[in-house]
């Protein structure tokens, strides 16, 4: 297919795949558009998984959802210690360990 289009895809594992009646032609996926986070920036925020983020629990991820003041706003990256050579300022605290 050359990158457009279907691809072939065998219609059931126990079917006999040298018959063309045992094949089909695959199903185009239209994948999102992508969005790239940036490596720094404002405009962040986050909060401590202490307790569900929202109630009914996937209400805060809803473009109308408003943040309580559990939130924290910070600076990307966000994270504790460090990662490879990356270091995080100011770094989350009082999470490490406390989670199982």
């Amino acid at each position: 297919a050359g990158g457009a289009g279907s691809s072939m895809e065998l219609i059931h594992p126990d079917l006999d795949n040298d018959l063309g009646g045992s094949w089909r032609s695959s199903k185009i996926v239209v994948l999102p558009k992508l969005t790239y986070l940036p490596e720094d920036g404002p405009g962040w925020r986050w909060r401590a998984g202490t307790s569900e983020a929202s109630s009914p629990i996937n209400a805060w991820t809803e473009a109308s959802f408003v943040e309580d003041g559990t939130w924290v706003a910070q600076t990307l990256p966000i994270g504790f210690g460090r990662v490879g050579t990356q270091s995080f300022n100011p770094p989350i605290t009082g999470m490490v360990g406390n989670y199982t």
